[in-house]
């Protein structure tokens, strides 16, 4: 896979993650039950971000892993 491809592929997921009015609000609101003010969240597979976004939203640490190098 080329460069240009591999780049392509990232603003493609980006654009879906990220493009979607409120999605991150949406994201926060089904995770409050779970993720406390202060606590300590996990992402693993964490691809573009959008749940650390969420996570942080709510004033929770992140550990976030992604194994594609690309993100």
């Amino acid at each position: 896979m080329s460069r240009l491809d591999r780049m392509a592929g990232v603003a493609r997921s980006l654009a879906l993650y990220y493009a979607i009015p409120f999605r991150a609000r949406r994201l926060a609101r089904l995770y409050a039950p779970f993720v406390a003010s202060g606590g300590l969240a996990f992402d693993i597979g964490a691809h573009a971000g959008n749940r650390v976004r969420a996570f942080r939203r709510l004033g929770a640490r992140v550990v976030a892993v992604e194994p594609q190098p690309d993100f």
